[in-house]
């Protein structure tokens, strides 16, 4: 009904935010923390993102582009500020504008004599000298432009010197250098990149999330992310893919996405738009759904408690999040910490958080009472940041910049991290440029040391390319008795350098051939090998190793390592096709072997379907692997019928018949009537028949046969409709046939059906013009209702494109107008209407009647309804404005994930719905009234529709007060009777 609730308008302000040197003071901490405003507007507004310099002072991007981001490369207004507190009372005292014509401008860091900025579509460099800008470099270019408020964001420097970003999912951006061409650069549409800033070489380092804004490292290098919408933070691993919003992976062979390890939601639960005011149950959550920059403090002045945990701004709920890091066998669990700070202020948005040279913390306040999706306005004379100590901090002068080679190495174990990562970075600068021999030397001692600064040391000598030097550290006796997370980044610095020849002669096969690697490490050698070039990877058969030899219980206790396994496998693994039965045989991972038998039945010429038969055949075979095989087999011939048999079928099938797995007996009985054997077709047929049997069994049966299509099946779905537990399936069948007398036999049923089936009777007269010119003869004839024919169904009677039905539609129905020719008079008119005072007139149990009718077919109200548009319950449903300019114009705006797919048949049939997954053979398509597997092999025609399943002009098809119950039981804040 309401088409994208995702672009809410905010609600205009009602008061003005406190005055920013209350703000601080108003603010509530644990006892021994203060919050000081360290600067506000008019000093700064818009604070979107901001970074040290090696003095310890604040460089400030001021974002004044947003909403209306600059797509013709005009310069901006977005400015960089430098703001220094020399007598650190936690204020300001000097402020610089170093630039004030960038656009676009998102994040920054600072670095190798300049600072480095993201202005969509570019990554640019500026130089600094003497606090004024250089000529600004082009870095990188590519980004999208239309990706609204999910920009490219979250500049900052990774353990191994590399500079990470990160990407939203509304867009996908193809990057690369000035001058590289399309093909070359590879896509992203919602993860984390990289750039190394000597190499001048960029990279997609993870996939997946939604739009993370927010990025830090812990104590290990292991690297964190915050998030909105789903869960709040994941642990990222290179090459992992993890679960998004929305939408499929940019690999259609990944087939299952990796999930986040945080163990509780920072909201009540429901729809995620519920929790937008961060109140009430919302409130005792966490705040909300939305999260906002990302810090692991590794300070030196907060107490012991907070070191090593994570930090993230609340939007929705006013407040500063801290969450428990907890190491897990194979990566890390994220646990509900108590909520640090509560900001106490309506208008407080915390956008960006980070610790200081003296451990004390920074965050911005974008100040307004909007959101990411508030595109409409933004109050742009706002901004603060505040800063957050606990007791007295120790302070002192500080430019590290001027320390020499050894004073920086004496900075690597300092108690705040700051120190010893920006100690690093300036040697990375320094070592790069000039090397010195006897620094390196005394780094590599420090590596082999085995102490808090070994790690780091490591880091510098990755980041430097010093190939000798890690050598040494591979070989040492020792390594492998060393932490995991040390062994796991020694891996990974020896690939990003190419640096292959140890991989293979020390490290790989001493850790391959141990069953009792730990699943850390397996996590890291998938990683790793899905760095490495692939012509290497096929060396030794060390990928399928890997999978042969992953310990059972690890696979059942984490399912992550096993789906990293598979993003390793799965490049390769139709390279040498004559080895799969060995691979499959040998394998122990059960969703490695599903996997690997669907990825190689991908092709559509189905070449290595034999393949999978022999293997199946092979009494080594466990009944286990023919259960996981035959799983990968039938999601990959998904939508196919009427394959030809093989012969060796004949005599596999009676085993796969008798085995003591049902599941096994199941799976083979599908395959068996995708090969139209005809001993199948008589069993299925006995299921469907049986009334001892489990309705779900029944009808999950009938969906099968209703699939295939055997000559019968009308004759079967007549019988069925005199079973009442049935009859609903068998309506919804007779949508796949021809037969003319269809309609006469359903209409005839029509008058004593319950709604629901009603509901399906119309469904399946609507998909074929012939069945729905009966339709509307029944509607002119009142054995159908008018109104039972919804506004969804009368949309997609339209595009079934016959001109004598669309006419057929306007004498019996009505018209559909344009909203946009009266949209501004029927705003009017609908405003006048539906007053408070006329609202509180409403029934509202004749109003849900109406929502039931008119839009449950497609959305979700307090949990009651269908999947296919968004979820209403935490819409901005109870803004009268908000309502009238969905319902009026209802394809102004359609998210990508709700776009309606028109699909016609070579049978004459015509689907409209909303595309939930796509595989090579099928679309899955959830319609109206039921998910419907459609074969592409069958599809006459395909269109991606622009306008929304709701039609327009739907209010003017309901009576004046029908239309004010329906908007009344909208705003209700709880269901009625």
């Amino acid at each position: 009904m309401i088409a994208l609730l995702a672009l809410a308008l905010a609600l205009p302000p009602s008061e003005k935010p406190l005055p920013a040197r209350e703000a601080a003071a108003a603010m509530t901490l644990p006892p021994g923390f203060k919050a000081t405003l360290f600067a506000g507007e008019p000093d700064v507004v818009q604070p979107i993102a901001f970074t040290f310099d090696d003095r310890g002072r604040l460089w400030v991007c001021e974002c004044v582009t947003y909403p209306n981001w600059i797509k013709d490369g005009s310069p901006g207004k977005d400015r960089i500020l430098i703001f220094e507190d020399t007598d650190n009372d936690g204020q300001f005292d000097k402020r610089t504008v170093f630039i004030d014509n960038l656009y676009n401008l998102t994040s920054i860091e600072y670095g190798f004599g300049g600072v480095y900025v993201t202005c969509s579509p570019h990554l640019l460099f500026i130089p600094i000298k003497d606090d004024k800008p250089g000529k600004t470099q082009v870095l990188l270019d590519g980004f999208a432009l239309d990706i609204r408020h999910n920009m490219v964001n979250g500049l900052k420097w990774g353990p191994d010197g590399w500079l990470y970003g990160l990407h939203g999912i509304i867009s996908t951006s193809y990057v690369g250098t000035p001058g590289t061409p399309k093909e070359k650069r590879p896509p992203i549409n919602c993860g984390v990149w990289r750039f190394h800033p000597v190499k001048k070489t960029y990279e997609v380092y993870a996939y997946g999330t939604t739009n993370p804004w927010g990025i830090d490292w812990d104590k290990d290098g292991e690297m964190f992310i915050t998030n909105c919408v789903i869960d709040h933070a994941f642990h990222i691993v290179q090459g992992g893919r993890y679960q998004r919003m929305y939408g499929q992976d940019l690999n259609p062979h990944t087939y299952q996405l990796m999930k986040s390890p945080c163990d509780h939601i920072h909201w009540a639960g429901g729809a995620w738009q519920s929790s937008r005011e961060g109140k009430g149950k919302h409130s005792e959550a966490g705040g909300g759904h939305a999260h906002v920059g990302c810090m692991i403090y590794l300070g030196d002045n907060f107490p012991a408690a907070y070191r090593n945990t994570l930090f993230t701004l609340n939007l929705h709920g006013n407040r500063i999040n801290n969450d428990i890091l907890e190491r897990t066998d194979a990566g890390y669990a994220i646990r509900h910490g108590r909520d640090f700070l509560f900001a106490n202020d309506p208008w407080f948005r915390g956008l960006a958080i980070t610790y200081g040279p003296d451990g004390g913390v920074y965050f911005s306040d974008w100040t307004d009472t909007g959101e990411c999706h508030n595109h409409i306005v933004a109050e742009k004379g706002n901004g603060r940041i505040f800063k957050v100590t606990y007791g007295t901090p120790k302070h002192q002068a500080i430019d590290l910049a001027k320390l020499n080679n050894a004073e920086l190495l004496k900075l690597f174990d300092h108690d705040n991290e700051w120190q010893s990562r920006h100690a690093q970075r300036l040697l990375q600068e320094r070592l790069s440029q000039n090397p010195d021999n006897m620094i390196v030397a005394e780094v590599q001692k420090l590596a082999l040391k085995n102490d808090s600064s070994s790690l780091r040391a490591l880091w510098l000598l990755g980041s430097i390319g010093a190939m000798h030097e890690l050598n040494a550290i591979v070989t040492a006796s020792d390594f492998l008795t060393r932490a995991d997370h040390y062994q796991g980044w020694t891996l990974q610095l020896l690939v990003d350098n190419n640096h292959l020849k140890p991989l293979e002669d020390h490290l790989l096969k001493r850790q391959l051939f141990n069953r009792n690697i730990s699943p850390y490490l397996q996590m890291r050698i998938a990683s790793v090998l899905l760095s490495i070039p692939v012509k290497w990877r096929h060396r030794d058969g060390i990928v399928r190793y890997v999978c042969a030899t992953t310990l059972s219980q690890v696979i059942a206790t984490d399912l992550n390592v096993s789906l990293m396994l598979w993003y390793a496998v799965e490049p390769e693994l139709l390279s040498v096709p004559e080895a799969i039965p060995t691979f499959l045989l040998l394998c122990e991972n059960p969703l490695i072997r599903e996997f690997a038998a669907r990825r190689i039945l991908s092709d559509s010429d189905r070449k290595n379907l034999p393949i999978l038969l022999d293997t199946l055949a092979f009494s080594i075979c466990s009944s286990a692997s023919q259960r996981d095989i035959l799983r990968g087999t039938l999601t990959a011939l998904t939508g196919v019928r009427n394959l030809e048999m093989p012969e060796r079928w004949k005599k596999l099938y009676p085993v796969l018949a008798e085995s003591p797995l049902q599941e096994v007996r199941d799976k083979a009985l599908e395959l068996a009537l995708i090969f139209g054997d005809q001993r199948a077709l008589v069993s299925i047929k006995t299921t469907v028949a049986d009334t001892k049997l489990d309705e779900d069994r029944r009808k999950d049966a009938l969906r099968t046969l209703v699939f295939h299509k055997p000559a019968d099946l009308s004759a079967t779905l007549r019988e069925l409709l005199k079973e009442e537990p049935m009859r609903s399936a068998a309506i919804r069948g007779f949508a796949s046939l021809q037969d003319d007398d269809i309609p006469a036999l359903l209409l005839k049923l029509y008058p004593s059906l319950p709604a629901e089936e009603k509901e399906d009777v119309v469904n399946t007269l609507g998909s074929r013009p012939t069945f729905a010119q009966a339709l509307l003869d029944a509607v002119e004839k009142k054995t159908v209702a008018r109104n039972d024919l919804s506004s969804v169904m009368v949309r997609h009677l339209l595009a079934l494109k016959d001109k004598k039905l669309v006419e057929r539609v306007e004498q019996v129905w009505g018209t559909l107008r344009p909203a946009s020719e009266e949209k501004a008079k029927l705003t009017v008119k609908y405003k006048k209407e539906l007053t408070p005072v006329a609202l509180k007139k409403a029934d509202l149990s004749r109003g849900r009647a109406l929502f039931a009718k008119n839009c449950s077919q497609c959305h979700k109200l307090f949990g009651e309804g269908s999947a296919i548009g968004p979820d209403l319950t935490g819409s901005q449903r109870f803004n009268l404005e908000y309502v009238l300019e969905n319902v009026l114009d209802p394809s102004a705006v359609v998210a990508r994930d709700y776009q309606v797919t028109v699909v016609t048949l070579d049978s004459g049939r015509t689907l409209s719905g909303v595309v939930k997954e796509e595989t090579e053979n099928a679309l899955k398509l959830q319609t109206a009234n039921e998910l419907v597997v459609v074969s592409k092999a069958e599809i006459e025609s395909r269109l991606l529709s622009k306008q929304s399943m709701m039609p327009d002009g739907m209010f003017e098809k309901l009576a004046a007060d029908e239309v004010r119950d329906l908007v009344a039981y909208l705003a209700s804040p709880v269901p009625v009777k």
